[in-house]
């Protein structure tokens, strides 16, 4: 088995799904059928012409996946993830403000049971004399 051949097993088996790989285009062109089945087989290539990248190969699914997160970013959606992060805003000023008003109702108990028992006591006070 040649190094070149060596080279291009070892990559197919370490390269994880998502990776890119960094090929020049001389390479690319030389072994252009090879690239093609592989990013049929769902790898990417960054491809570099004199070290500037210049191209992107990625599997055709990848590409369909890209162009609907570019439709979900159309102006309508933008404008309902505005409203959605409003609605999440008016949630937390309603959860805070509901925090709030419960306790002020448990200082108003506390407030209450503090006022009976002093009034039990002065009915006490009241009654032993």
């Amino acid at each position: 088995m040649s190094v070149m051949s060596e080279t291009k097993a070892v990559v197919k088996i370490t390269q994880e799904p998502g990776e890119v790989e960094l090929i020049q285009s001389y390479d690319a062109r030389v072994r252009w059928g090879s690239v093609l089945n592989r990013v049929g087989e769902g790898h990417r290539y960054l491809v570099s012409k004199r070290h500037e990248a210049i191209a992107m190969l990625v599997p055709v699914q990848e590409w369909r996946d890209l162009q609907a997160r570019d439709d979900e970013n159309s102006p309508e959606a933008r404008e309902l993830a505005t409203l959605v992060e409003k609605l999440n805003e008016q949630n937390k000023e309603t959860a805070d403000a509901l925090d709030g008003a419960f306790a002020e109702l448990a200082n108003t108990r506390e407030a209450l049971s503090q006022m009976r028992m002093e009034r039990e006591q002065y009915m006490a006070v009241k009654n032993d004399a």
